[in-house]
């Protein structure tokens, strides 16, 4: 694959992007060599320095009593909310798995991503508090030790408001309600083990106003429910599918009946909570860890021709590398290669290629040659 224009860029803002290169529209500088990019020759007219869009999750981790109680068959739901205590000291209780499975999560996720813990309760009883317990950071190792800490400390006790803690929940990282702060994608990851217990009057303006507005604010909520949430599942499946993560279009969010629902993570049928809990959290991390980035405004008058679009990495090796746009098939359906997300203000790299563009040295938009798609 031969080079792009290598024109020097301008120093974009951290996360955002710069147009640099030649301007739209005029001749490529003599030094630059052409590259097939359609029938004929052609050189981009320009390109875009893009950065991959960071992802900053911050996880809202239930510690109500009822998680010290064991898994079932050790323990029945009705049991653990008469009485939560572990029956069994041999046996773990749900914190601990949920702790394991939550720390086995943070060491698996790249430094790029940022994370932050919040708890709920926050006194024993029905608090929530207006900041998270761990603030949003890179996940260095210094973070991934205060997150772990923090998971070890919890003891579970109090009551379970799943409402105040998601509304303020989008406050923490939406602090001045708009859709730009902080800058990347940003993530809710709810994991329960029970219902709403402390303002269940709240919980119609949760799906009707908050979960909307979190929405316009670009914040996706993923909901886990644990053991002790299956005559929950109807309000957890509504908040996955308001909150833009459903496990799929049409799953049920509209039953009437408080225990059915499927559009959330809901780990109480199997009986395998160790290793369903592992494998969803890694779904979690792998879709919120995506590759995508924002589609800059072209440099000139004409704006962006999006027929006219070709994306270029540079790999380990220092060669430029072209992808291919795959937009006939769903990113998550078997697509290898970019395409645009629905209403065009993101490129979205799918499959094998966003595995490799996430390790890139760098990544570029290169303007003005026909997009060229994936056989």
């Amino acid at each position: 694959m031969g080079a792009f224009d290598n024109a020097a860029a301008v120093p974009a803002e951290p996360g955002g992007t710069v147009a640099s290169g030649v301007a739209a529209g005029s001749a490529a500088p003599p030094s630059a060599p052409s590259i097939p990019l359609g029938p004929d020759e052609c050189v981009s007219t320009g390109t875009i320095e893009a950065s991959l869009r960071p992802a900053n999750l911050l996880l809202l981790i239930d510690r109500s009593a009822s998680l010290q109680c064991n898994l079932p068959p050790q323990t029945d739901s009705a049991s653990c909310e008469a009485e939560p205590r572990r029956v069994d000291p041999a046996q773990p209780s749900k914190w601990e798995v949920v702790q394991q499975a939550l720390e086995t999560t943070l060491q698996a996720l790249p430094e790029t991503a940022s994370a932050a813990i919040t708890y709920f309760n926050n006194d024993d009883r029905c608090g929530v508090q207006s900041a998270p317990h761990v603030s949003m950071a890179r996940l260095d190792d210094g973070q991934r030790a205060v997150l772990v800490d923090s998971l070890a400390a919890v003891e579970p006790r109090g009551g379970t408001p799943i409402v105040g803690g998601l509304i303020l929940a989008y406050k923490q990282l939406n602090p001045d309600q708009t859709p730009d702060q902080p800058f990347g994608n940003r993530f809710v990851v709810l994991i329960t083990d029970g219902e709403e217990g402390c303002d269940r009057e709240e919980m119609d303006r949760l799906l009707e106003e908050e979960l909307p507005k979190s929405r316009t604010a670009r914040i996706t909520t993923f909901v886990v429910g644990v053991p002790g949430s299956e005559v929950n599942r109807g309000f957890l499946s509504r908040v996955a599918f308001a909150g833009g993560a459903p496990s799929s279009p049409d799953c049920d969010h509209q039953s009437d009946d408080p225990s059915v629902g499927d559009c959330h993570f809901d780990m109480t049928r199997d009986g395998d909570l160790p290793g369903q809990l592992r494998d969803a959290l890694e779904r979690i991390a792998e879709r919120a860890l995506g590759c995508e980035f924002d589609v800059p405004e072209a440099p000139g008058a004409a704006g962006l021709d999006y027929g006219r679009v070709n994306v270029v990495y540079t790999d380990a090796e220092g060669e430029e590398q072209l992808v291919g746009q795959d937009a006939d098939r769903p990113c998550e359906g078997g697509a290898n290669g970019w395409q645009y997300n629905d209403d065009r203000s993101k490129v979205l790299l799918c499959g094998d290629a966003c595995e490799r563009v996430r390790h890139a040295a760098s990544i570029r938009i290169a303007l003005g040659c026909e997009s060229i798609r994936v056989d």
